[in-house]
């Protein structure tokens, strides 16, 4: 990590921990004064437009974010939040992109600010563990600081991305998982690692399996939420009150939802609208977005034109995120750079 980076973690780390302890005394006027802050000192047209329109979205003392920050801090332990919360707001999204933005004209292709982990099958997951700590090394010299990985039900690639997480503690890791891998023992391996947002299926009937989930999540103090695949026949059920409001009492922190229609381009407006409503005084403490959507908004933001990157490593091989299946390549021992170079859209 160079001297900026520290500098930067550092600062961000004061202020995260001087908000609070004044949350502790005065929610309102202390998360009022944050974003003032970071209105105040934010570098980039995109990070102040990002705080003028906080700005705005709590001027309605109703707006469910007071309530969704009080929970967070009552709920999740506070290392969890400190770590999450500079990891997230100083690693990947200020020094990330700025690094990002600094290596796109080198390498002449945009760079994606997330990298996704899809489990395969012909060889053993994370088939070779050294390797995904090598992508995890080079992305960070590349910007990137943010990695999600599809874990399902596999009990030998959870310890594996914990494993990671532990190692490199400034990266954010976000692990999607069944409901019943949720056991003792997953429980033990969350244990010291802060960097770790753990997310549980609840759709397609899961919905029970997983509030027995989140109440072990729940007394363990960490990070969760839910992602839930949709179509557009399901959206009225999965938006309701009776499928949202016991995840919110079980302490869920984020809901996420997968549209599986025929084209992941054509977003119904029925979910846009609700994920709007879900961020304004008529929403719920609960932060909400749509995968495909919100993605897009992001890698618009960071690199206008880019994409994230897909890794299947069973198959080892990787691709863009809406290229074609067969448009992967292999990794082999190729650099990472080398290895966008061929798949990433060109600047």
């Amino acid at each position: 990590m160079d001297l900026q980076h520290k500098m930067l973690r550092s600062t961000i780390d004061v202020l995260i921990n001087k908000t609070i302890v004044d949350i502790q005394s005065d929610t309102h006027r202390s998360i009022r004064n944050f974003i003032d802050l970071g209105v105040y000192f934010a570098k980039g047209e995109n990070q102040k437009r990002f705080f003028l329109r906080m700005q705005s979205t709590i001027q309605d003392p109703q707006n469910p974010f007071y309530k969704l920050v009080s929970d967070m801090l009552e709920n999740i332990d506070t290392d969890i939040v400190k770590c999450l919360g500079t990891n997230l707001g100083c690693s990947s999204f200020t020094y990330g992109v700025n690094t990002i933005r600094k290596n796109e004209p080198r390498l002449g292709v945009h760079i994606p600010p997330l990298i996704f982990y899809m489990p395969g099958h012909e060889r053993a997951p994370l088939s070779a563990l050294k390797q995904a700590s090598e992508i995890i090394v080079q992305g960070m010299e590349l910007g990137i600081y943010t990695h999600a990985f599809y874990v399902n039900s596999d009990m030998s690639r959870t310890r594996d991305v914990f494993a990671l997480a532990g190692e490199y503690s400034v990266c954010s890791f976000f692990m999607m998982i069944e409901p019943e891998l949720v056991t003792d023992e997953f429980i033990m391996m969350t244990q010291g690692v802060n960097n770790v947002m753990i997310s549980v299926n609840a759709g397609g009937g899961r919905a029970q399996a997983a509030r027995e989930a989140f109440s072990r999540l729940h007394d363990a103090r960490l990070m969760f939420g839910f992602h839930a695949d949709y179509t557009k026949d399901d959206i009225d059920a999965l938006s309701s009150d009776e499928f949202l409001d016991p995840f919110i009492e079980a302490g869920c922190f984020f809901g996420g939802y997968i549209y599986r229609g025929e084209s992941r381009d054509a977003i119904p407006e029925k979910m846009r609208a609700f994920v709007r409503r879900m961020r304004t005084g008529e929403g719920k403490p609960m932060l909400i977005f749509d995968w495909f959507d919100d993605l897009n908004y992001i890698i618009n933001v960071v690199s206008p034109g880019g994409d994230l990157l897909m890794i299947d490593d069973g198959a080892g091989t990787a691709r863009a995120r809406t290229a074609p299946r067969d448009a992967a390549v292999e990794i082999g021992g190729s650099a990472l750079s080398e290895v966008l170079k061929k798949i990433m859209p060109p600047l």
